[in-house]
Parts: structure tokens; C-alpha cells; sequence
């Protein structure tokens, strides 16, 4: 270290010496033209490009939720998705489509989620040993409980975003102004001879 120090100050003090006998010649910093792109501080991208839109949307429907594809350092934050949503600047209206496609057929999707989990019952029940050496299966209450947590909240999901279909009144704009329909049995060729069938 004190070599280093003695060699610092050993080259100031030459600088100075031909400064003085006006023999150094000093080196002009080389000028940096001025742009108007910004510079590149090695963070998450902000400009959409179709790729970015391509694998976002590939992901949804992949059943990757926006946050854990967001997490990715190649894919831009959440925020930035959400503006250009958001947007009314046309760059943005083919993703804007595309991410609306891709999230309908992420609900399609969690249709068939619905039956997949509610009919899954390899994890029901465990298989315990008795006492005396015998096994027994005995209920899975913790994976029945996340199975039911699955379903009611891929239910509720659908039931919020496709109302009409899944809702808690849906059916009932369908049936709206329809009278019950009486159908009458008549014993042989005498109408006045009903038959009930109770």
C-alpha cells in the first residue's frame, strides 16, 4: 500500500513539474454526443413488444397467474402490463384482444379444473396401520378440505366473471315470464276420469 501511495504521489508530482515547464500536454476528454434514447440501466423491459405479449398470454393460459410471470427478470413488472391494458393508444389494442382471449380461455378452462378436482380421489383417504399390524384407510380431511378450497374458489372466480352463466340468479333471465306447464292424463277416450300418478 505504501508503494502504491509513493507511486501516486511521485506521478502527481511529474504532472506538476511538466505543467509547470509547460511540456505536458493534457488529453481532452472525448465528447459524448447526446442522444435521445434512454439509457439502458439493465432493469426489467417497459416496452411492449408482441413477443412479451405472446408468452404473457401463452402463460395465462398456461394457468400461470400475472404475478408469478411478472417475477421473471425477462418479462416487465405487473404495473407496466396493467397500463398497457389500460391504454387507449392503438400499439397496445392487439395485446389488449389477446390478453381478453387468453383469460376467456382460462375460464374455459377452469370449467373442466372444476370436474378434474371434484372427481381426483386418489388422496381421499390414507392407508394407517393398526396396532395390531392391520392397515386401515382412514379419511384425508386436510386434501379433502383443499380439494373443496379449490373447487369453491375456481366457483366463485367463474361466478363473479361469467355471472350469467354461473351466477346465483343465473338461469333465471331464461325462465323470466314462463308459466308452469299443467299436462292432464286422461283415463281411456273420458276426459272427466283423471289419473294420478302420486
Amino acid at each position: 500500500m505504501i508503494v502504491a501511495f509513493y507511486e501516486f504521489i511521485s506521478y502527481n508530482y511529474f504532472i506538476i513539474y511538466m505543467k509547470g515547464c509547460n511540456v505536458a500536454k493534457t488529453k481532452a476528454k472525448p465528447k459524448v454526443e447526446a442522444t435521445n434514447e434512454p439509457k439502458n440501466k439493465g432493469g426489467r423491459p417497459t416496452k411492449y413488444t408482441k413477443d412479451v405479449g405472446d408468452e404473457i398470454c401463452a402463460r395465462l393460459i398456461a394457468d400461470e397467474t400475472l404475478r408469478s410471470i411478472c417475477q421473471d427478470e425477462h418479462m416487465p413488472a405487473r404495473g407496466n402490463i396493467f397500463v398497457w391494458l389500460a391504454s387507449s393508444n392503438e400499439i397496445y389494442k392487439g395485446f389488449q384482444d389477446q390478453y381478453a382471449r387468453a383469460m376467456e380461455i382460462r375460464l374455459d378452462l377452469m370449467e373442466h379444473d372444476l370436474l378434474d378436482i371434484a372427481d381426483d380421489s386418489r388422496l381421499d383417504t390414507l392407508t394407517k396401520e393398526g396396532k395390531n399390524g392391520e392397515l386401515y384407510e382412514v379419511a384425508n380431511g386436510e386434501w379433502v378440505g383443499r380439494a373443496r378450497l379449490m373447487v369453491d374458489t375456481r366457483k366463485w372466480i367463474l361466478s363473479k366473471r361469467r355471472a350469467k352463466k354461473y351466477g346465483d340468479k343465473a338461469g333465471e333471465e331464461e325462465n323470466k315470464g314462463n308459466k308452469p306447464i299443467n299436462i292432464n292424463i286422461y283415463k281411456g277416450d273420458n276426459p272427466d276420469v283423471e289419473v294420478n300418478n302420486e
